[in-house]
């Protein structure tokens, strides 16, 4: 029987370690293996709860806030604060009780965190609060940028020590598998946050219905991860914890490639955001679910950029570079949002003009997205025309969602066709 633990020589001897030579990396099996799953699998649910459990009540939330314009700034909050301590994250754990906290890069954060809060202020508000040429518009377009600039300098500056090595994000296999987690999960946001729009505000549901009618994406989502994670057992491989980081990770064994599952993952999302762009308030139970289901299937490609960086940087890397991955789905989450909202708010506007003809549309607005205010807010001869511009709404959102997709494709076109049982450096 296999011992629980087996002990093994460091690979981070190129290092400058404080600790004793005899510094030991552990792989576990068995209860140990299966309780540090479950505890990361556990606070991963957590982190994932807290950025998507909003979505369904955001509707909700704009009636009786009155600020249908702040719709995508309910999910940004928390995702703004998630990604500007990411990058610092990731280098805290590579030198944590090894290296002095100078090498934590404190002033390459101080320097990037207003970068990144400039830039979400202004695709916040241009165009809704402010016009897009007001000066407190391009005051913070101008600041995030000069912001970047003075941050880049740092981290050139810094070298290897910086919170982004510039020279790590420079190969391909790690700006590859970035952009292609980044333009993924901008598209799962884009879709998850304003499919309870479309189901209230044009369907009429409440919030929990709203929640059950987009079970099938996340059933579907789940149900691939579950089948996809067997599949390496028979073949041979010994895997590391590193290789087994998700689900996934078996599946990619059992191929030796990791680029055809985000291929496919982003060959679903495509074709479902394309299609849900095509839901009108007439559209059939079938379509919904069906349209959902391929969507779905964006789950193949979850995993592969974090595995990719994983094997293709050296072991005193993988940390920052996995960092720098999750840095980008966060990033790409908040700015998605943002982008988001600036389509809905203003396209909102057009279609409310355009199919109710000298309707106070600031008040409709006002009015928020919930079902039961959208109702009040307007005599019944005009709700369906009210709910019809909420869905043209709707699909000019889902053209961004479709957008983030195809981008994921061609990123994951991108990556590098490396075998996972050996590993190589970028």
């Amino acid at each position: 029987m296999e011992k629980s633990i087996q002990e093994m020589p460091s690979k981070r001897e190129d290092v400058d370690v404080d600790e004793p030579q005899g510094d030991i990396q552990t792989i576990l099996s068995g209860t140990r293996l299966f309780l540090v799953m479950f505890s990361l699998t556990l606070a991963v649910f957590l982190m994932l709860l807290d950025s998507s459990i909003v979505a369904t009540a955001t509707p909700k939330i704009t009636s009786d806030f009155h600020s249908l314009n702040d719709i995508g700034w309910y999910g940004t909050a928390y995702l703004l604060a998630n990604c500007a301590f990411q990058p610092l994250s990731g280098k805290i754990f590579t030198y944590f009780s090894i290296k002095a906290e100078r090498q934590a890069d404190l002033i390459g954060f101080v320097l990037f965190t207003p970068a990144v809060i400039m830039l979400i202020l202004a695709l916040q508000r241009g165009g809704t609060y402010y016009p897009w040429a007001s000066p407190t518009i391009i005051g913070l377009f101008c600041g995030a940028f000069g912001n970047l600039l003075v941050f880049l300098f740092w981290e050139h500056f810094r070298g290897a020590e910086a919170m982004i090595p510039l020279s790590l994000l420079a190969r391909r296999v790690v700006w590859s598998s970035c952009l292609n987690m980044g333009c993924l999960i901008g598209s799962v946001f884009t879709t998850s946050y304003y499919l309870p729009v479309y189901f209230q505000s044009v369907l009429g549901a409440s919030p929990v219905q709203s929640g059950v009618d987009m079970l099938p994406q996340v059933i579907t989502n789940m149900v691939v991860t579950i089948i996809t994670g067997p599949l390496g057992k028979s073949h041979g491989l010994s895997l590391s914890i590193e290789e087994t980081s998700g689900a996934d990770g078996f599946s990619v064994a059992r191929v030796g490639y990791y680029v055809p599952f985000a291929l496919a993952g982003a060959v679903f999302t495509s074709v479902g955001t394309g299609l849900l762009s095509t839901l009108t308030p007439t559209s059939t139970t079938g379509s919904r679910v069906g349209y959902q289901i391929l969507q779905g299937f964006q789950g193949l490609g979850f995993q592969i950029p974090i595995l990719a960086v994983q094997h293709g940087v050296q072991s005193h890397e993988i940390a920052v570079a996995t960092s720098l991955v999750v840095f980008s789905q966060n990033l790409s989450g908040a700015v998605s949002l943002s982008l988001a909202e600036v389509i809905f708010s203003s396209r909102l506007r057009h279609f409310l003009s355009l199919y109710v003809p000298g309707a106070d549309v600031e008040s409709l607005t006002q009015a928020g997205a919930a079902a039961a205010d959208i109702q009040d807010s307007v005599p019944s001869a005009s709700l369906p025309a009210v709910r019809l511009a909420y869905s043209d709404t709707f699909d000019n959102v889902m053209y961004l969602a479709t957008g983030f997709a195809c981008v994921t494709f061609l990123s994951a076109a991108a990556m590098r066709w490396v075998q996972i049982n050996t590993r190589k450096e970028a």
